[in-house]
């Protein structure tokens, strides 16, 4: 509203200036002089004035552009936060980027400079024609006459400068993905000497950018084109048919000046059209793409807390006939199904291990667990509670999740166990010590507080699985989650981190492996083997052994591999 009042009394003001002219040449040709200097006065004050009031105008439009930018950018990432992990399987980062960067700053445009431009502009338009009218209505009615053909010529252009924007805005998305992939797996492209390969790749990314940039470009090029000519010929009209006036003596020299003056302030409303309209159209295209991701909502809805003092999970956790399929949320289809009929009791402090071929569903069975991917048949129960039942927040702190991707972020190692917000410096080198991390962090030169780089880049395979680990169990959790933890560790640092863990969890707390390793799995209480979304077989490993089923199968064949290598 502030800046609204800014902007009506920065053009009433410039509306006084033609008014105060005419007054001035009146005076002179009635030989009033002392007027003059009165009136020319007065018109530098109000210059002055106007110039106050357009800085603060546009200072406070702007701001709120700022502003709008400020909380959109802020919703979107809180709303990125809220949605489920599905929800980005078919996404590309890289444009979700683009949108929470390149568009937002398009849609602050469009609510700063854009919004002060279309006040502006439609207040100039209310005010000013009215006073030319006033002043001579005939000379008004022809200088107006290209009015009509400018509305038509924006209604038309207008449509294509949106497809255009959009156009731009995806390609530049696209881009933005490319980079940050290839960023990524910089070490994958040089491993296979594909700097090349990836670098005309980009560029034909590149070229479509430009190309269509540069057809956005031509576009508002002959919209401004067009709306110089039309106010140059809106001038030329003034001239032609207020010169005949003033020399008929049907104008005065006074009312013929301030109208002069009056249709120069309509010429950059009338050249900036085109400049309003790309701005326009760009950041409603924007804000499309921003809305897009707005608009959709979590399917995986949080229960409020009943506000009782949240109490550890004993850990025992059951799944009752339950089928998964994921799904593509941009076209709401299903995958086929992952998971089938999975009928499975889990007692409380039991350790517990899953293990089947590649694909076969381990990791989006536990991925169900906390409830990173939604239930959509059947029903899972921990502790005898359905977990759609439970807040997220108490039902993720009460499980420790390590999974094969052991992201860490580009902080010291202190932040990244401290990640879950739980536990103080005392907890951290306890979890430290039981993940087999605690000399490894003593021998850097700074510690706890060593950076590790981005996805923990300056650490090895081995110490980002076990900072990972650590992480799970600074919490202390009721359910340790563990989905192929290992696989970057030797065996000696393995045998060494699952004895720790047996004697903190296998009597309190329910531990579930994942593992492609006999020797990880081999003494647990209970393994269960999975088999294209099925589980086959459940019991200890002396019983799967004495089945001659599918574990002995995969058992068999890693002890065979291992006498292999060691042959070798």
């Amino acid at each position: 509203m502030t800046g609204f009042f800014f902007i009506v009394a920065t053009i009433a003001l410039t509306t006084l200036i033609p008014w105060l002219v005419k007054r001035a040449i009146e005076s002179l040709e009635y030989g009033r002089s002392d007027d003059v200097f009165l009136f020319c006065g007065l018109i530098a004050g109000i210059a002055l004035l106007q110039g106050v009031t357009r800085v603060t105008s546009r200072t406070v439009v702007y701001s709120i552009g700022r502003r709008v930018e400020y909380d959109l950018r802020g919703e979107f990432f809180s709303h990125l936060q809220r949605l489920n992990p599905s929800y980005f399987d078919n996404l590309k980062t890289g444009d979700l980027i683009s949108r929470a960067t390149n568009d937002i700053s398009a849609v602050r445009m469009l609510m700063g400079p854009g919004f002060l431009q279309v006040t502006n502009s439609c207040i100039v338009y209310l005010v000013i024609i009215p006073a030319m009218f006033f002043l001579d209505p005939i000379l008004c009615f022809y200088a107006l006459l290209p009015y009509p053909v400018i509305i038509v010529i924006s209604r038309f252009l207008t449509r294509s400068m949106y497809k255009r924007s959009q156009e731009v805005q995806e390609q530049f998305g696209k881009i933005s993905s490319k980079v940050q992939e290839n960023l990524s797996g910089i070490s994958v492209v040089k491993a296979f000497a594909m700097e090349g390969r990836e670098e005309a790749v980009f560029d034909g990314l590149n070229s479509d950018y430009r190309e269509k940039n540069i057809r956005f470009a031509r576009l508002r090029a002959v919209m401004f084109t067009i709306m110089t000519a039309l106010g140059s010929l809106t001038t030329l009209i003034i001239l032609w048919k207020g010169g005949e006036g003033v020399v008929s003596g049907r104008i005065g020299l006074g009312d013929f000046v301030a109208f002069t003056a009056y249709a120069a302030i309509l010429i950059w409303p009338t050249v900036g059209l085109g400049w309003i309209i790309t701005v326009i159209q760009r950041g409603l295209s924007a804000l499309d793409r921003v809305n897009t991701i707005l608009d959709y909502s979590p399917t995986i809805v949080d229960v409020k807390s009943d506000g009782v003092e949240e109490a550890a999970f004993a850990g025992k956790i059951e799944f009752r006939g339950l089928t998964f399929a994921y799904k593509d949320p941009s076209r709401g289809t299903e995958s086929q199904e992952i998971l089938g009929g999975i009928d499975l009791t889990i007692a409380a402090g039991e350790r517990f291990a899953l293990v089947g071929p590649t694909g076969s569903g381990k990791s989006t069975l536990l991925n169900l667990i906390p409830r990173l991917y939604e239930v959509e048949r059947g029903e899972l129960f921990i502790d005898d509670k359905d977990i759609c039942d439970i807040p997220l927040a108490v039902l993720r702190r009460q499980i420790g999740y390590v999974p094969q991707d052991s992201h860490l972020f580009s902080a010291t190692i202190a932040e990244n166990i401290l990640f879950g917000g739980q536990g103080d410096s005392q907890a951290m080198e306890e979890a430290a010590h039981e993940a087999s991390l605690y000399d490894d962090v003593l021998a850097f030169p700074d510690k706890f507080d060593t950076i590790v780089g981005e996805k923990g880049l300056t650490l090895s395979g081995g110490q980002r699985q076990r900072t990972a680990l650590a992480r799970a169990l600074v919490g202390n959790p009721g359910i340790l989650i563990l989905d192929d933890s290992f696989s970057s560790l030797d065996t000696a640092t393995e045998e060494k981190i699952l004895s720790s863990l047996q004697g903190k969890f296998v009597e309190k707390k329910t531990c579930i492996i994942v593992s492609h390793r006999a020797s990880t799995v081999m003494n647990c209480g209970r393994i269960a083997f999975i088999k294209e979304g099925k589980i086959v077989e459940v019991g200890t490993h002396s019983e799967l052994l004495k089945k001659g089923g599918e574990y002995t199968s995969f058992f068999r064949r890693q002890e065979m591999e291992k006498e292999l290598e060691e042959l070798a």
